[in-house]
């Protein structure tokens, strides 16, 4: 999420039987009690307390609900989800680049465009493959492959 932005995140949920909703491992008011039933509801949620003085931060969000829906017999059931994601805000942007023999990754200051030097580029794939570099002074990470290790660690991933 862009810095410039305020730091919001929202949810949308339908007929929810009961849930929690955490943000960094602390409970949440979910917003089931408020919701109107068989319409989509959407809950929106402020992330500015969980940013430093600097308006930056990273931020867990952790979803798990109970849905009550009908199935194409007519009966009722329910179903169990669980989802989270983690926001972060920064100043950085990446952009990647990729062929079958190498990654590209440069980093540059969203507020002015300038390139990160130092900034580590961590790339991740399927079965736990994991190769990583850091920007030099023009911002840039290269990632070398070696023949069939981009269908190895990322085909299918």
């Amino acid at each position: 999420m862009e810095a410039q932005f305020d730091p919001a995140v929202i949810y949308e949920f339908q007929n929810i039987v009961r849930g929690a909703f955490k943000i960094n491992g602390i409970s949440q008011d979910s917003g089931l009690e408020d919701a109107v039933k068989n319409q989509a509801n959407y809950r929106l949620v402020d992330l500015k307390p969980y940013m430093n003085p600097d308006g930056f931060g990273k931020v867990r969000l952790n979803w798990r609900f109970v849905e009550k829906y009908r199935n194409r017999e007519g009966e009722v059931r329910k179903r169990r989800e669980k989802r989270s994601m983690t926001v972060q805000v920064t100043d950085l942007g990446l952009t990647t680049r990729y062929a079958y023999n190498r990654f590209l990754g440069r980093v540059n200051r969203l507020s002015t465009g300038e390139p990160v030097e130092g900034a580590r580029v961590i790339l991740r794939g399927r079965m736990g493959y994991r190769r990583k570099d850091v920007t030099d002074a023009q911002g840039l990470a290269e990632i070398a492959l070696e023949p069939w290790e981009f269908v190895r660690g990322f085909y299918n991933a």
